[in-house]
């Protein structure tokens, strides 16, 4: 999965501003391709700038396949030394029509780090507004069936999607 760079706020406001709220859109690159990043009522949106030699593709993510956000520092030459690279790392459930499965799925967006912040409290802020998501969680695991992983595969999967959805788990495993 490659990562998406933000191009400059100049573009889209003129301005270079950089302590004013976080945009709701911006236009960002993945693959050496400029995509428009979008955030709406309905959910989150990706789609591709159109040109006079591409057709327009798009990811739309609605807030309730919407898993969370997270803020990733990463250096850029991986080194300690160098100053480093905010990244919005969006997690989200992805259909599988084929298989009638759901799978974890995120996409990676670089970016100011104080947008990122911003873009992430406000889909924490949506997340919290969809009906029927729970705020808790009672999770009963079997420890010794299957190839008696329950409680590792719980821990290393499906608890960080857990907290970073902002649902508490109490977690019995017995």
């Amino acid at each position: 999965m490659g990562s998406l760079g933000v191009e400059g706020r100049m573009d889209l406001y003129g301005s270079t501003d950089m302590h004013s709220p976080a945009p709701d859109g911006a236009i960002v690159h993945k693959d050496d391709r400029k995509k428009q990043f979008l955030l709406s009522d309905s959910g989150i949106t990706l789609s591709s700038v159109k040109t006079s030699r591409t057709e327009v593709t798009e990811l739309s993510i609605p807030w309730r396949d919407m898993i969370g956000g997270e803020l990733k520092q990463m250096s850029k030459s991986g080194k300690g030394d160098n100053p480093s690279e905010s990244f919005l790392v969006i997690h989200y459930v992805q259909h599988k029509v084929k298989d009638r499965t759901l799978r974890p799925a995120k996409v990676k967006i670089s970016a100011n780090g104080d947008h990122v912040i911003d873009w992430i409290r406000r889909i924490r802020e949506h997340c919290a507004k969809v009906s029927g998501r729970p705020k808790k969680v009672l999770t009963i695991i079997n420890p010794i069936s299957g190839n008696r992983e329950g409680p590792q595969i719980f821990s290393k999967t499906m608890q960080p999607l857990f907290q970073l959805a902002g649902i508490h788990t109490t977690v019995i495993c017995e």
